[in-house]
């Protein structure tokens, strides 16, 4: 993604994002890719990251809140655009030219619509602004023995994409995502399968998730910070987990 240089204000430089980063609606971006996960964060599109300049846009929008109908000030200040619009179908954001009177209503009442009250509601649509995980949606699980994870040979693909995400799905689905979990997993002839699957220690991808030392045995990818900093001074955490028989 393109982020502004602090030391130069008129330039932007491209950097891969931070594990997390929303980066579509109910997406984050997972060692530089946009993935779709169930627990990212509902969000504009349009408006991932609020206003690009927030001084700027507090004046200019507070100014004549009808600037938010042109794409170059609604761009710098969909945030506070947002914040300013109300659920009328073509009048989000009231009058569209300034100093519009009740007589202009005769022949201009789409042009100011804000004072002529003219419009269709709209049911604005409610977003989940944290991340989280589904609280009544399961995906398909299909419980198999542990044995069918040896099906997988290199080079397969996928049978489930929509189920690959996250570390979980390797320890009893593994034949379900091939490709998916042979990138962070190595398999043996007894079903040994390693859970150190972080390719960065920096970050935590669910810091939520990151209270026991047992998440390490398990999704030590969503904690890969937590997991190494907990290493570091203990010694009762095992490097390898086996798969239940």
């Amino acid at each position: 993604m393109y982020c502004r240089d602090p030391l130069n204000s008129d330039d932007c430089k491209l950097m891969e994002a931070y594990i997390g980063t929303s980066c579509g609606d109910g997406k984050i971006c997972l060692y530089g890719k946009c993935v779709s996960v169930p627990f990212a964060p509902q969000v504009d599109e349009t408006c991932l990251f609020g206003d690009t300049k927030e001084d700027h846009c507090k004046s200019l929008i507070s100014k004549f809140v009808g600037n938010c109908y042109q794409k170059a000030h609604y761009d710098l200040c969909c945030g506070t655009c947002n914040n300013m619009s109300r659920p009328i179908i073509g009048c989000e954001y009231g009058d569209k030219k300034e100093n519009c009177q009740t007589y202009h209503c005769a022949k201009e009442k789409e042009t100011c619509c804000g004072t002529c009250n003219y419009g269709t509601p709209f049911t604005p649509i409610t977003r989940r602004n944290i991340a989280m995980r589904p609280t009544s949606a399961k995906p398909l699980l299909i419980r198999r023995s542990p044995k069918v994870a040896r099906d997988c040979e290199p080079g397969d693909l996928d049978l489930r994409p929509e189920l690959c995400y996250g570390l979980s799905v390797c320890m009893d689905q593994f034949f379900l995502c091939c490709e998916h979990c042979s990138k962070h997993f190595k398999l043996t002839t007894t079903t040994t399968i390693s859970p150190d699957a972080c390719l960065d220690t920096r970050f935590d991808l669910l810091s939520e998730l990151c209270t026991s030392i047992s998440i390490c045995k398990t999704d030590r990818g969503y904690c890969c910070k937590y997991c190494a900093r907990m290493e570091k001074y203990s010694v009762t955490i095992t490097t390898k987990s086996t798969s239940p028989k």
